[in-house]
């Protein structure tokens, strides 16, 4: 499913939060056409890498062509395909953020995998985009629930849903 590229509000925010992290590690869903890869990249550690999982096809090269001309293809790992299906093949533990930005199956699929993906301290990311804003409130109420995870709904643009993973097991 296409997403809607991401406001530069957005993009700052990603950048931000991968420099405040750290970040060595990071995982997309959704490719938002290469704008958020630019954006955690450039916020990133140098040795830092971005695995990018994208379902539709035509959306993965738009994103390969815009982190193409950005430089920064050598630190991407592009991968298409279903999210539900990539996911569960990725390191547990070895991510500092999962962005989710492309559709409702896709943000199941993140946050089904977030708390195994992520370090404790790492973060996961969910747009509006990707959840739309209702579903968004919602997610934050259940993740507000679950003593893993430390989140926070922002009002940018249609909302950005920020969750830390504590480390502790519930």
């Amino acid at each position: 499913m296409p997403t809607s590229p991401s406001s530069p509000a957005v993009r700052d925010l990603l950048r931000v939060l991968a420099t405040t992290l750290d970040a060595r590690a990071a995982v997309e869903i959704g490719s938002d056409g290469g704008d958020s890869a630019v954006a955690v990249l450039s916020g990133m550690a140098l040795a830092g890498s971005l695995t990018s999982i994208e379902n539709d096809r035509d959306q993965h090269e738009r994103a390969a062509a815009t982190v193409a001309g950005s430089g920064l293809a050598t630190r991407v790992r592009a991968i298409v395909g279903d999210p539900a299906v990539v996911l569960p093949r990725l390191a547990d533990g070895g991510y500092d953020l999962v962005l989710a930005q492309g559709g409702a199956a896709a943000t199941a699929a993140a946050i089904e995998h977030a708390p195994r993906l992520l370090r404790p301290g790492g973060m996961l990311v969910v747009t509006a985009a990707a959840a739309g804003a209702a579903s968004l409130q919602r997610l934050a109420g259940e993740l507000a629930e679950d003593e893993r995870f430390v989140p926070a709904l922002l009002p940018l643009d249609d909302g950005v849903l920020l969750a830390t993973l504590t480390g502790s097991d519930g």
